[in-house]
């Protein structure tokens, strides 16, 4: 099938340096959205105490995808509840994983229109002023701020299968954290862009497989991060990036945690700078919610059709701005926490047999196939099961990486 058949590294970079000598390369002065996830209100869940928002610093970790020979970073306030003030930002490369410690000769200063400091009102985002900072792909970045004040109910990113620290006192500049206390939480960044000309984006939207839930912590094993692994291997005149805007708990039609896809896919992907290709993962929370309040046929076939519909649409909306859309197929779920019966499972082999049927997506990657086990194919392959049998293990994210065919991630858009 299309979505997981082998294609020939050759093959990619003829169709790379393609692109590239078709006039769609960027402009020498590019900034490219390097890491950018995806944020929105958090709960109580993920509520920063006070000691942690008043005269503290707040260092993150991050993994950057496309490199780049100076730097950037966006800072929001988008879902805050007050106003974020803070007088110090500092980036350098990060430590050793799941430690607070940075380069100390790699720590640079940001600025804001050539201020330290800046007050973001709640509903806005800033980009800091650029500084000159060669950074190589796959860079391990450590992002601290000294929070002033910051808002009690934070954006942010819940589930960052990274470690991020709070400490008293501005620490922003410090080789390692004195006192620090620990979280797996993203708060008050919106992006990390670099200079690189020529790079193009790749965005991945979806739920909690997206997002790399059950992933090892302080590893980049998403399969999103794999994917930008294998595409940093790749040489030739145009280089990509990746964009994980997966979100756990999201949903396609409907508010889950954070907007449905069809409500943020304006945000997360049509308004990302430099994007090319957009890869949707998402529907199984639309299943899995609705199994667990109707096993009425009828509604059923509602509820399918509604998911089509929302499919078309995204497809025509990545059409209208030129990003080609690649859809993935609903993985098995079978003996999960949402119980599906032989109902629900015809409901997911209906949108699968959708997804695959040419004439929709401008290409598919057939997770299904790849994930399922071969002895009983409504359950997830044990070998690639975290135990929970709905999200994969790292060496599951991985095989679902290693199966995306990358000459299809870059082909022409479809004109429909």
């Amino acid at each position: 099938m299309r979505g997981y058949r082998s294609i020939f590294p050759a093959a990619a970079l003829l169709l790379l340096a393609f692109w590239a000598s078709t006039g769609h390369a960027r402009a020498e002065n590019s900034w490219v959205p390097s890491w950018s996830p995806a944020n929105y209100g958090l709960g109580q869940e993920a509520v920063l105490a006070p000691e942690q928002r008043a005269d503290a610093t707040l260092r993150q970790a991050l993994r950057l995808s496309v490199g780049g020979r100076q730097l950037r970073v966006a800072l929001t306030n988008a879902n805050g509840d007050g106003p974020l003030i803070i007088d110090a930002v500092h980036v350098a490369l990060a430590g050793s994983p799941g430690s607070a410690a940075i380069e100390p000769p790699t720590d640079h200063t940001l600025h804001f229109a050539g201020r330290s400091g800046i007050t973001i009102p709640s509903g806005r985002t800033v980009t800091s002023d650029p500084i000159d900072m060669r950074v190589p792909p796959l860079a391990r970045l450590s992002v601290s701020m000294h929070l002033i004040s910051a808002p009690p109910q934070p954006p942010g990113h819940l589930d960052s299968r990274s470690t991020s620290w709070t400490a008293h006192g501005n620490q922003a500049s410090a080789p390692s954290l004195v006192g620090a206390t620990s979280t797996d939480h993203w708060y008050f960044l919106s992006a990390v862009e670099v200079m690189a000309p020529d790079a193009q984006i790749i965005v991945a939207i979806g739920d909690s497989i997206t997002d790399g839930t059950r992933s090892a912590i302080n590893a980049n094993q998403r399969w999103p991060d794999r994917l930008a692994e294998r595409l940093a291997a790749m040489t030739g005149k145009v280089r990509w990036g990746v964009v994980n805007k997966g979100i756990g708990g999201n949903r396609l039609l409907a508010t889950g945690r954070g907007p449905s896809a069809l409500d943020r896919f304006d945000s997360d992907v049509l308004s990302v700078p430099h994007a090319r290709t957009v890869i949707l993962m998402e529907g199984i929370n639309d299943l899995g919610r609705f199994a667990k309040t109707s096993q009425d046929p009828a509604a059923h076939s509602a509820m399918t059709a509604r998911i089509i519909a929302a499919y078309e649409q995204l497809i025509l909306r990545a059409h209208a701005h030129r990003l080609r859309i690649v859809g993935a197929t609903i993985m098995p779920d079978w003996n999960s926490f949402y119980r599906p019966t032989p109902l629900d499972e015809g409901d997911r082999q209906m949108i699968n047999a959708w997804i695959r049927s040419p004439g929709h997506f401008d290409a598919i990657i057939d997770w299904d196939a790849v994930m399922r086990d071969p002895n009983e194919p409504r359950q997830l392959n044990p070998a690639y099961d975290s135990d929970d049998h709905i999200h994969p293990s790292s060496a599951g994210y991985r095989v679902m990486a290693d199966a995306i065919p990358i000459a299809e991630l870059i082909g022409e858009v479809t004109d429909r």
